[in-house]
């Protein structure tokens, strides 16, 4: 995260699960800076240039095809992949974001 001060347009907000996106950033991967965020959620901007990053790494785990002989732990960030996943999309068909 920065400590610059950057005006966010709100309207332009997406909330996503914490889950995905702390693994993402954990692996030291491009992630969005998050503009707010609490235990469960994470609200991102639309603008961030890092999100299609997020959403490509995201897609990569959801649509692994099938789930046989992976163990928990792993399945873990598929499961939490698909969730981030949703939760973008539902947001931005449901014209919650302009």
């Amino acid at each position: 995260m920065t400590t610059d001060t950057i005006c966010i347009n709100k309207d332009r907000l997406v909330r996503l699960p914490w889950a995905f996106f702390q693994d993402h950033q954990d692996r030291d991967l491009p992630t969005p800076d998050p503009v707010q965020w609490n235990r469960k959620s994470v609200w991102v901007s639309l603008d961030d240039p890092n999100l299609d990053e997020l959403l490509d790494d995201a897609r990569y785990y959801a649509h692994k095809g099938s789930r046989r002989g992976w163990d928990s732990g792993a399945l873990r960030y598929v499961y939490a992949a698909e969730r981030l996943l949703k939760a973008y999309h539902d947001q931005i068909e449901e014209d919650i974001i302009p």
